[in-house]
C-alpha cells in the first residue's frame, strides 16, 4: 500500500551494532585472512574491552563518544555474531534477521532474542562476554608466561595518538583527544607535552633535523573530493606552508640533506613514487606500480640513498621492502604472513624499527640491516605501534582500553629470532614489476586485510572481465518509491494528504513533495521543493501553499487565508575541511490572500516580493566528546530588497549581520557568544524579538529548507520575554547572547524498550540582551535576561540524537520581563 516506505523495513531500525556487525561479519573470511573480524587490530580492541571495560548492551545500543567511539558498533557487532555462530550455529544468525523482518512494530529486540534463543538480550550479552574472555585468556596467558615487556606511559589521554617520530630526545606525535582539534604535539626532555600546531584528522608527518616537519594531510579539492596534500613547517610548528594542491600524496619523506622529497602518489588504485623538490614541485617519477600493489609508510635512510617502506603485494601481503633511489629497484626485507608496518630507521641508519602482528599481537621489532636478524623489543598485552628511538629509549604508541598513548622503555633487545623466513638479500625485483597503491594509517591499515598466501599466481591477472557501460541517466532511479500519509485534525481543520521524497542514485536531483486536502474548509495545501546538485552552484526551487483560519467572537471560521510562496535560489560553495564559505542568492515571492470568507469584508491581499543575497562562513567544530560546537566561528551577512521586482507590500531593504563565536575553555567547557544586528530602510517587514525558538546549529540539508531559513528571517529569540509585545517590534534590531556551557555527566546508557537513551547531561548559564528601534543608531532601551538550562542529548530509536533542554529564564525589565520555564528540542544557537 505504501510502496517501499522506509518504516516498512524493520531491520533498518535495529541498533547499529546489529547492522554494522552483520556487515563486518559477512566481510570476514578466516581462511583467506580478510576482514576485520579476524585481524589483529580488531582482536586487540576487543581483547582490551573484554579484559577491562566490556560495555553493557544498553550502552552499545546507542552511538557513544567514549573510546572506541565510532568503531564500537563494528567491534561489538562482529564478535557477537561470531559468538552466536560458535554457540548456536550459523542458522541462528539468519533466523535472528528473518524473524525481526516480520515485525511491523520495530525496536522489539528483546522479543526477537527470546523468540530465537529463548533468552533476553542482556542474558545473551553476559554469555557473549564470558565467551570473549575464554577466547582471549590463552592469548594473555601466553604473553604473561613469556614475560610482559611494555613501556611506561608518557601521556594518559588515550583516544587516538600516532604516528610518532623523534628528533634527538624530543618526541613528536599526532594527537586527537576526541574533545578538541587534532594536532601535532611534542614531548621535550623534561617530559612536558605541548601542542605545536593544529592539523586535519588522519595526518601523517616526517621529520628532518634541518628541514623540520613534512606533513601529509587530507583536504577537500573542488568542493567534493578528499585528497592528501603535502605541507611543511618548522620543527617548532611555525611557518606552516602548503606545497601541493589536489596532488594525492598519501605519504612523503625528506631524503638526504633534506633538499628533496619522495612521496607516494595514489590515483585510481595505482601507486607511484614521485621525486619532488623542497617546494613540492614534481621532478620525476621514480617508480610506477601495478594494480593492487600498495605502498604504505616510508622511512628514509639518514646516511644512504635508499628508502624502506611497508609494501603490500597480492601474492605476499604486507612486508618491509627496500627501494634503492639510484637503481630504482625494490628488494624484500621480510617475507611472512604477518603485517609489517610503520618502519623507522634508527639514528645511525643500521636498524629498522617496525610494528608487526606476529603471533596475533602487534609488537615492536628491530631489523638489523647487516645480518637480516629480527629482534622483538616489546611483548605487550594490548598493542605497540609507531616505534622510534629517542636517545637510549624506545618510544612508541601503546594501546590500552582507553586508546592510544605514548610510551617509553630502555632500548634493550630481548630474544633474537632466527631469520628463517627472510628471503636472501640478493632477491631483487625490478621497478617494472614492483608497485604499490593506496596507503594506510593506524586507523585504516591495521583494520584491513592481513597478509596471507593466496591462490593468485605471480603475473596472473585478477581483474574482472570488461563490463558494459553506458552514459548515466537519472531517470530510472528518480521516481518516488513510497508515500506517507499526512493528517492534521483539530477544531478548524480536517486535513488529509500524502508526502514523498525522491532522488536519483547520485543525489544530483532531490525533491520532496506534500499534498493535502482540508475537507472542513474545502481547500488544498502542500508544497514541492527541488534541488539540483549536479552543477556548481547548487540550484534550488520551491513552491508552497499554507492556510490560516480567522475566527469570529464565537470561534466560528469567517476567513480562510492562503499564503503562497515561490522561491528560486542558488548556493555557491567553497568548501575545505577546516571551514567553508558559501555565497547564496534567492528570489522569494509570497502572496497572502483570502480564499474563503463568510459574511465579512475580508483582508487585503499582501504581496511580499524579495530579492536576497548572502554570505555564510562557518569554521565551527563538534568533536565526539563535545557537548556543543566547541571552537571556531560562524558568520552570516545578508541583504534583502523588497523593491527590486514585483509589487511588494513591504517596500524596503534589510541588512543582517551575525557573528557566533565558540571558545574552547578546556575539556568539554565552552563559551558561546553571539552578536546579531539587523537594519531596515523605508518600510521593511519588521523584526520581532521574544520567545524561545529553536535555531539550526549546523549546515542543514537544503531539502529541509536551509535557503528559506537563511533568508527572510525576522523572528529572534529573547528568553524571558513573550512574543508579540509592540516594544519588541521594529525596523532595526540588536541582539547579544553569551552562554557558558559545561559538562555534567556522560551517561551513554539507554533502555531496551522504548528505544530511548541518554548520551550525556550538560548545563548552560546564559545572558541575553536585545532591543529594537525605528529611528536613530541604536535602541533606547535594552531588554535583558539571564537563566540556566539543563541539557540532555537523547538518543531515540537507537540512532537519532536530539538535544532537549529544560530551562528557566528571568526577564529583568519591570514591565515586560517574566519568569519563564520552557522545554525545547534543539539548541538556541
Amino acid at each position: 500500500v505504501f510502496g517501499r516506505h522506509p518504516l516498512l523495513f524493520p531491520n533498518a531500525y535495529q541498533p547499529r551494532w546489529v547492522i554494522e556487525g552483520l556487515a563486518t561479519y559477512a566481510e570476514t573470511d578466516t581462511q583467506k585472512a580478510i576482514g576485520r573480524g579476524q585481524n589483529a587490530y580488531f582482536n586487540m580492541l576487543m581483547r582490551m574491552e573484554a579484559l577491562s571495560d566490556f560495555k553493557p548492551i544498553r550502552r552499545v545500543n546507542q552511538p557513544i563518544g567514549s573510546w572506541p567511539a565510532g568503531d564500537t558498533p563494528y567491534l561489538y557487532g562482529v564478535f557477537f555474531f561470531e559468538f552466536v555462530r560458535d554457540k548456536y550455529g550459523e542458522p541462528a544468525i539468519k533466523q535472528l534477521v528473518e524473524n525481526y523482518s516480520h515485525n511491523i512494530i520495530p525496536f522489539r529486540i528483546n522479543t526477537n532474542s527470546e523468540s530465537v534463543f529463548h533468552k533476553e538480550l542482556p542474558q545473551l550479552w553476559d554469555e557473549y562476554q564470558h565467551w570473549l574472555k575464554q577466547q582471549y585468556a590463552p592469548v594473555v596467558e601466553r604473553i604473561k608466561q613469556a614475560g610482559v615487556r611494555e613501556g611506561s606511559s608518557l601521556t594518559s589521554e588515550g583516544y587516538i595518538a600516532g604516528p610518532l617520530q623523534t628528533l634527538g630526545n624530543k618526541i613528536y606525535f599526532y594527537r586527537f583527544s576526541g574533545e578538541s582539534h587534532a594536532s601535532i604535539n611534542v614531548i621535550d626532555d623534561q617530559a612536558s607535552e605541548k601542542k605545536l600546531l593544529d592539523v586535519n584528522l588522519h595526518t601523517r608527518f616526517s621529520l628532518h633535523p634541518a628541514q623540520g616537519l613534512l606533513i601529509t594531510q587530507p583536504e577537500v579539492c573542488d568542493n567534493a573530493r578528499l585528497y592528501y596534500d603535502i605541507y611543511r613547517a618548522d620543527a617548532d610548528g611555525k611557518h606552516l606552508k602548503r606545497l601541493t594542491r589536489c596532488a594525492r600524496y598519501r605519504y612523503a619523506v625528506w631524503t638526504g640533506v633534506g633538499d628533496q622529497i619522495v612521496a607516494v602518489h595514489n590515483e585510481l588504485g595505482n601507486n607511484r613514487l614521485d621525486l619532488l623538490n623542497a617546494d613540492g614541485q614534481r621532478i620525476e617519477t621514480l617508480w610506477q606500480g601495478k594494480d593492487e600493489e600498495q605502498v604504505g609508510q616510508l622511512t628514509s635512510n639518514p646516511n644512504q640513498a635508499y628508502l624502506v617502506a611497508s609494501v603490500w603485494r597480492p601474492e605476499l601481503g604486507w612486508n618491509l621492502e627496500k627501494f634503492d633511489l639510484q637503481s630504482r629497484q625494490w628488494s624484500t626485507l621480510t617475507d611472512d604472513h604477518s603485517i609489517e608496518t610503520q618502519p623507522q630507521f634508527s639514528p645511525d641508519g643500521q636498524q629498522i624499527l617496525f610494528s608487526s602482528d606476529k603471533g596475533g599481537v602487534y609488537n615492536i621489532y628491530q631489523y638489523d640491516l647487516a645480518s637480516g636478524g629480527i629482534t622483538p623489543l616489546t611483548n605487550v598485552i594490548g598493542g605497540a605501534f609507531d616505534p622510534a628511538q629517542a636517545g637510549d629509549r624506545l618510544v612508541y604508541i601503546n594501546y590500552s582500553a582507553r586508546g592510544f598513548d605514548v610510551a617509553a622503555l630502555p632500548l634493550t633487545p630481548s630474544v633474537t629470532i632466527a631469520n628463517s623466513t627472510a628471503p636472501e638479500p640478493a632477491a631483487v625485483m625490478p621497478a617494472t614489476h614492483v608497485s604499490e597503491s593506496g596507503s594506510f594509517d593506524l586507523a585504516n591499515n591495521l583494520r584491513g586485510t592481513r597478509a596471507a598466501a593466496t591462490s593468485v599466481t605471480p603475473g596472473s591477472s585478477t581483474s574482472p572481465e570488461a563490463l558494459p557501460s553506458h552514459a548515466y541517466s537519472p531517470w530510472p532511479s528518480l521516481a518516488p518509491r513510497y508515500w506517507s500519509p499526512e493528517f492534521q485534525i483539530d477544531d478548524q481543520r480536517t486535513q488529509l494528504g500524502m508526502s514523498t521524497t525522491g532522488s536519483d542514485v547520485l543525489f544530483r536531483h532531490q525533491y520532496a513533495a506534500t499534498l493535502s486536502y482540508d475537507f472542513k474548509n474545502n481547500q488544498t495545501v502542500g508544497g514541492f521543493n527541488y534541488v539540483y546538485d549536479g552543477l556548481w552552484p547548487i540550484l534550488h526551487a520551491g513552491v508552497s501553499r499554507d492556510n490560516s483560519i480567522y475566527l469570529d467572537s464565537n470561534n466560528n471560521p469567517v476567513i480562510v487565508r492562503a499564503s503562497d510562496e515561490l522561491t528560486v535560489g542558488m548556493i555557491v560553495p567553497f568548501i575545505s575541511l577546516e571551514h567553508s564559505w558559501s555565497l547564496r542568492a534567492a528570489l522569494i515571492k509570497q502572496t497572502d490572500h483570502d480564499v474563503w470568507t463568510n459574511g465579512v469584508a475580508g483582508l487585503p491581499d499582501i504581496h511580499d516580493d524579495l530579492a536576497a543575497i548572502g554570505l555564510h562562513y562557518i569554521s565551527t567544530k563538534r568533536y565526539p566528546l563535545s557537548i556543543s560546537r566547541n571552537d571556531g566561528r560562524e558568520l552570516r551577512l545578508l541583504y534583502e530588497d523588497g523593491d527590486v521586482y514585483g509589487n511588494s507590500y513591504y517596500k524596503g531593504q534589510v541588512t543582517v549581520g551575525e557573528w557566533r563565536e565558540f571558545v574552547h575553555l578546556g575539556g568539554e567547557h565552552v563559551l558561546a557568544l553571539r552578536v546579531t544586528e539587523g537594519h531596515g530602510e523605508h518600510n521593511p517587514k519588521p523584526f520581532r524579538l521574544g520567545g524561545i525558538q529553536t535555531e539550526n546549529t549546523v549546515l542543514s540539508s537544503i531539502m529541509n529548507g536551509e535557503v528559506d531559513q537563511f533568508f527572510n528571517k525576522r523572528d529572534y529569540s529573547l528568553r524571558g520575554y513573550s512574543e508579540g509585545h509592540a516594544e519588541l517590534v521594529g525596523k532595526n534590531m540588536r541582539l547579544l547572547s553569551a552562554e557558558y556551557r559545561f559538562p555534567i555527566s556522560r551517561i551513554e546508557r539507554g533502555w531496551m524498550a522504548p528505544p530511548i537513551g541518554i548520551n550525556q547531561l550538560h548545563g548552560t548559564l546564559f545572558y541575553d540582551a536585545g532591543g529594537v528601534w525605528n529611528t536613530g543608531t541604536g535602541p533606547d532601551h535594552y531588554y535583558t535576561s539571564a537563566g540556566f538550562e539543563l541539557d540532555a542529548d537523547l538518543d531515540i530509536f537507537y540512532n537519532v540524537r536530539l538535544q532537549t533542554s529544560v530551562g528557566f529564564a528571568k526577564g529583568f525589565d519591570k514591565t515586560l520581563g517574566e519568569n519563564k520555564v520552557y522545554l525545547r528540542v534543539g539548541s538556541e544557537f
